[in-house]
């Protein structure tokens, strides 16, 4: 099985504080202090995912949308909702 998956998320750069906050329809909205110049708001947000699941920042890669508010996040070392129920059958 894969050791990885994929979280879609909406960031709002330029915040008053970094912060993360899923959504009703399973979308990820992150607040992050940093302005989207020359890449440090892209970096603050991998940072920001990074401490909320207690991974390396290297496990945290934008896969698309690195120029838009919308980004399609890969998570490595962290596995997705499993298939089965919450009692594992």
């Amino acid at each position: 099985m894969n050791n990885y998956f994929y979280i879609s998320v909406n960031v709002v750069p330029g915040a008053k504080k970094d912060s993360l906050e899923l959504c009703p329809d399973g979308t990820v909205k992150a607040w992050v202090k940093a302005r989207p110049v020359e890449g440090k708001a892209n970096h603050a947000l991998l940072c920001l995912i990074s401490q909320y699941f207690n991974l390396p920042r290297s496990s945290i890669e934008i896969v698309k949308g690195v120029n838009s508010r919308k980004k399609l996040i890969k998570i490595k070392g962290l596995e997705g909702p499993s298939k089965a129920g919450p009692d594992g059958q």
